[in-house]
């Protein structure tokens, strides 16, 4: 926790709440033994903040949440993605990736069979999520994902730390999230432009 940003945030009608208290442990393995694509190591720090996404959005007090990252921007108003045709359809709206992204998850090591559509499988970026937990299904993948990152060890080797804990785990829960049609576009500096589904700019 950290008491400055409490301050600083509390005040805008923000509530902090320590993960710990309601039952977050972090990733039990050591930061050694959970290895990239490309086969580095992460650090305690990574393990723990990726598995607390999943965490975060099943146990916020909202029906309906849009998590986003510390150092995700909106372009515009966020909230106008519960009005989104596509979110009302599927209740749950992931993004592709930026163009670089390593690579596919390898959907056997999730217990899947890989597809046999021309449609490819591709890395999904995790600093924005939109999901409708009221629906059994999308929480029964939500539920899903926050065991997969809990059990980071063969999993995160098989995608790319968090990134595909959350479509997997739809496929299991025998749905399709709404995966917006736009990859990431690569603006130079580490930052990401992500659209909406028309294509408009929506994230950075």
């Amino acid at each position: 926790r950290d008491p400055l940003w409490e301050r600083l945030v509390e005040p805008l009608g923000v509530a902090c709440i320590d993960a710990r208290s309601r039952g977050f442990i972090g990733n039990p393995f050591a930061p050694a033994d959970v290895k990239f694509h490309g086969g580095w190591g992460y650090s305690r720090r990574e393990l723990d903040g990726y598995s607390l996404k999943a965490f975060a959005l099943a146990h916020c007090g909202f029906r309906q949440a849009l998590f986003l990252d510390a150092d995700n921007n909106p372009a515009r108003d966020p909230s106008e993605v519960f009005d989104w045709p596509e979110f009302r359809g599927s209740g749950l709206v992931l993004w592709p990736d930026a163009p670089n992204c390593p690579a596919a998850p390898r959907l056997d090591v999730f217990g899947l069979a890989e597809t046999h559509t021309a449609e490819k499988v591709n890395g999904i970026e995790t600093g924005q999520i939109v999901a409708d937990k009221t629906r059994l299904h999308v929480w029964s993948a939500l539920s899903l994902a926050v065991w997969f990152n809990e059990h980071a060890q063969p999993f995160y080797t098989a995608s790319w730390g968090d990134k595909d804990t959350f479509q997997t785990s739809a496929r299991w829960a025998d749905f399709e999230p709404a995966i917006v049609p736009h990859v990431g576009e690569l603006l130079g500096s580490g930052v990401i432009r992500h659209a909406d589904f028309a294509g408009q700019p929506f994230l950075f």
